[in-house]
Order: structure tokens, then sequence, then C-alpha cells
């Protein structure tokens, strides 16, 4: 009687103990991302060249909002013009009619990022900037707005 209880308890230890030492044991693919983000579970097949730019603009979004919120200058680090030639995940985004357009907003707004002189300049460059990608993420791929909404300035700054 012992016996019949304690074997799938011992069964599904010993089985659990095995997928451990697989999954430890696993070769990484030549194809793996190497990046930290590459590594999510929302990317299971990879991150495409435009995926990783784009989350290389949302950090620069959050620097920039962090510059603004403690009165700092906005260093621009990304190559954010070439959001226009990055390969999408999704061979639809160079079918998607809007993403040319608003990917041109977006840069212009960048443009001005770079180029403001003082506050105000920054708060309407940013503002512009992360009205873009909501504009652009409103239309395909929504699945980042949450996140990119966390970008806007608080209200008492932008009047948003």
């Amino acid at each position: 009687m012992k016996i019949s209880i304690l074997l799938p308890f011992i069964s599904g230890l010993l089985l659990w103990a095995a997928c451990e030492k697989n999954d430890a044991k696993e070769i990484p693919d030549a194809k793996a991302p190497t990046h930290k983000a590459d590594v999510r579970s929302s990317h299971p097949n990879g991150i495409s060249e435009l995926a990783r730019l784009m989350n290389d603009m949302y950090a620069m979004g959050e620097e920039s909002k962090a510059a603004i919120l403690n009165g700092e200058d906005i260093p621009i680090d990304i190559d954010y013009r070439s959001i226009l030639t990055a390969a999408p995940t999704d061979a639809f985004i160079a079918d998607f009619p809007e993403f040319e357009p608003l990917a041109r907003q977006y840069i212009d707004a960048m443009d001005r990022l770079g180029r403001a002189e003082n506050l105000t300049e920054r708060i309407a460059a940013h503002k512009a900037m992360v009205a873009s990608c909501i504009a652009c993420h409103s239309l395909s791929c929504s699945g980042p707005l949450v996140r990119i909404k966390k970008l806007r300035l608080p209200k008492k700054m932008s009047g948003q």
C-alpha cells in the first residue's frame, strides 16, 4: 500500500529532475538572440532589426522623459533615422501605407528633440515623439501602446 502511494511521487520527482538536467544541457542555437531583451517570451522567434530599434527608441524615450523631468539636456544616441530601413518582424509592415509617413513624423520629432534649446522646446518635441509612436501603434501592432503611453509627461508639464 505504501509503495503504491510513494511510486507516483518518486516517479514525478525523477521526471522533474530529468527535465531540469536536459534544460541545463541545451546547446544554444547559433541563431538565438544574444541580448537580454531578445530572450523574452514575447519574442519566441527572436527579434527583428525594427523591433530591436523600437526597443532602443523606447529606452531613448525613457531617457528623454527623465531628462526633461530633471531639467537636463537630452543626449540622443540612437540611429532613429534607420526606422525607415530596418527589417521588420512581419513583412506586412512594408505594405502598411501609414508606416512611412508616421515614421517620418517620429524622425522629425527626434530631430526637434536634438535641436531643442530650452525646456519648452524639449517638452514639445518629446510630446510629438510620443504622439507619433502612439499614432503608428494605434493603427498597427498595438501591443506596445501601454508601454509607450508611460512615456507621456505629467499633465502639468505637457498639457495632455
